[in-house]
């Protein structure tokens, strides 16, 4: 008989079909409601790449390797991330233009930001910029 209990191989391997399964109906939806609007359309569409992308992700991570456990607590960080990608596409489906426009303009802002990260550890700074050379 199967072990049912959460964090069992079992459970591991359905709760991962069915997350393919929600993935599959996704790939669908996009598909059945591709937006006619450009703009909108080059919004939406990497937002569901991301979506599908960080549920490969979980199901990755939510598979148990013989002896050890799954990684729930990084698998939460990542649902966390699918859930609001999920919410912010429906946002932007519902409010259209106006909406894709602000989406277009945080990303932007973000990519220019992420060209100069850095991090501190005790006196050590690790710093990685884009100088365009």
């Amino acid at each position: 008989m199967k072990e049912k209990k959460y964090g069992s191989e079992y459970v591991n391997r359905e709760l991962g079909t069915h997350i393919e399964k929600q993935m599959r109906i996704l790939e669908v939806l996009l598909v059945k409601t591709l937006p006619k609007d450009k703009k909108l359309l080059n919004v939406i569409i990497p937002l569901f790449h991301s979506i599908l992308d960080s549920c490969d992700s979980l199901i990755l991570l939510s598979q148990r390797p013989k002896g050890k456990f799954p990684k729930i607590r990084d698998s939460f960080i990542i649902s966390r991330t699918i859930i609001e990608t999920i919410i912010n596409v429906t946002f932007i489906f519902a409010k259209g233009e106006e909406a894709s426009k602000q989406a277009e303009k945080h990303w932007l802002q973000r990519t220019i930001r992420d060209l100069d990260r850095g991090i501190k550890v005790g006196d050590q700074i690790i710093k990685l910029k884009w100088t365009g050379k």
